[in-house]
């Protein structure tokens, strides 16, 4: 657990280097720039905790390929464009996101934050 420990910089796709690694707990720190789309590829991660730094961009859909993903925050940081609906589809996966019309615009089209709008059945998206 690496929360809350003033980590600063960028991640870089050397992570992925990792391949047994669970818990990825990065929350509350002070990591830039975009999240690496290579983090896709950890088949064993059952949790990605981002929470409260300053990542921007996308976030990557190569998380849909997260099949043992139970629990992925997102919230307070810099993200823009949508969650993708493939990463909805992840059984039992729970998303914590920001309010943000961007990331919960599942159909490209939606005019409302009602969070209960168009959002997949499968996972459960909390907006925060």
């Amino acid at each position: 657990d690496l929360g809350n420990t003033n980590i600063s910089g960028s991640l870089g796709p050397e992570l992925v280097e990792l391949k047994n690694l669970q818990y990825l707990e990065l929350y509350s720190n002070n990591i830039k720039g975009k999240i690496p789309k290579e983090l896709g590829n950890l088949e064993n991660l059952v949790s990605m905790d981002l929470y409260g730094n300053k990542f921007e961009g996308n976030i990557p859909k190569s998380f849909a390929k997260l099949k043992s993903l139970r629990f992925l925050r997102l919230n307070d940081n810099k993200l823009t464009g949508s969650i993708s609906r493939e990463l909805t589809t992840l059984p039992n996966l729970t998303i914590l996101a920001d309010k943000s019309p961007e990331l919960l615009d599942f159909s490209k089209d939606i005019s409302s934050l009602e969070p209960a709008l168009n959002i997949p059945p499968y996972s459960q998206v909390i907006i925060c």
